[in-house]
């Protein structure tokens, strides 16, 4: 599930315990179905790691958390600190406007692929999976051992080729 643009774009993650406290009422109806809760960051959202930490202490469990940057200011030290202090996971996402960030928080693996060239329309190469497996495997040997990925890449039905071809890859080894 991903969190509601009101607390990410509209709020920018200020004073919005209450708005988590009532999503999460719902996501929880999900039970053991709900993985991972997506916090997207708006591209305009102020760079504050204070802010962040803040936010995802107002949820029930920040480990169920993985929070997405949507502009590279937010990739900093002082932001993985906030991310491994509340034990919130990185989302990499591979986008026309950035690749994977290179670094995860342990133990969690969130990777959302949004296309390369093209946003939602880009069909990815084998070549591009095998690569995007052996960073995978990478954050796994570096502690990651629960994965998540998404494609977001299914304007023309690329991404549930994309995900079967990459599912091969991680489970096979051919990569």
């Amino acid at each position: 599930m991903k969190a509601p643009r009101l607390i990410t774009h509209m709020r920018h993650l200020k004073n919005v315990c209450g708005d988590i406290e009532t999503f999460m009422r719902s996501a929880m109806l999900l039970g053991d179905s709900l993985g991972c809760v997506l916090l997207q960051l708006a591209p305009n959202t102020p760079y504050d790691p204070g802010v962040l930490r803040d936010a995802l202490n107002c949820f029930p469990d920040p480990r169920r958390v993985a929070v997405e940057f949507r502009d590279e200011k937010w990739l900093t030290d002082e932001t993985r600190a906030a991310l491994h202090d509340t034990g919130s996971a990185l989302c990499n996402a591979d986008s026309p406007r950035a690749g994977f960030a290179g670094w995860a928080v342990p133990p969690i693996g969130y990777y959302r692929l949004h296309g390369r060239s093209r946003w939602y329309a880009y069909d990815y190469s084998d070549d591009e999976l095998a690569e995007i497996a052996r960073f995978i495997r990478g954050q796994a040997r570096g502690g990651v051992n629960e994965c998540f990925v998404f494609f977001n890449n299914d304007a023309h039905g690329f991404a549930v080729k994309n995900a079967k071809t990459l599912a091969l890859l991680l489970t096979n080894g051919l990569s």
